[in-house]
């Protein structure tokens, strides 16, 4: 080989390894946006979580507090089928 050949070979190598190389980055940058956005995700339903056990947690304070325990007990025992499966 001449050193001509392996100069355009050296050539041809580096273009396809730098075109591989902005391939791989563009795809990092997509996984980059799509993990910042299940993170914001998440952190909305672990805020949506956080707010459905505060007003459970003070839903049930009320029964209680109210000596409503075993009327609310027979309630929501009406709402659930005798084989405990909800349709």
């Amino acid at each position: 080989m001449t050193s001509s050949t392996l100069d355009s070979l050296q050539e041809e190598r580096a273009k396809r390894l730098e075109e591989e190389s902005a391939t791989l980055n563009r795809r990092l940058q997509d996984v980059e946006s799509r993990t910042e956005e299940l993170q914001r995700r998440v952190h909305d339903l672990v805020l949506r979580l956080d707010e459905a056990i505060s007003l459970n947690n003070l839903f049930l304070a009320y029964i209680e507090s109210n000596g409503l325990t075993q009327d609310f007990k027979h309630f929501s025992e009406g709402l659930t089928p005798a084989n405990g499966k909800v349709n």
